[in-house]
């Protein structure tokens, strides 16, 4: 198996993103932070695809904090 690993921000921290040129891709930042803890327990990295998706595919669509805490994540996909 292959895992994908998909992170994702909120419409404001992409936002801040875009203005500053030398601003890290901070949803791809989120993925890693994730793949280094997986491997920190033994997932073997070469098997692991990292996305960094910005504020793509919201999990919420409001502007509260809740709802922009819920587009700042990290998604798993098992692939085969």
């Amino acid at each position: 198996y292959r895992l994908k690993v998909n992170g994702f921000t909120d419409k404001e921290e992409a936002d801040e993103a875009k203005e500053d040129p030398n601003f890290d891709n901070l949803s791809r930042s989120r993925a890693y932070v994730a793949v280094d803890y997986l491997a920190s327990k033994g997932v073997d990295k070469s098997r692991i695809e990292v996305f960094g998706l910005s504020d793509t595919n919201p999990a919420s669509s409001g502007n509260t904090p809740l709802s922009k805490a819920k587009n700042r994540r990290v998604e798993f996909i098992l692939l085969k």
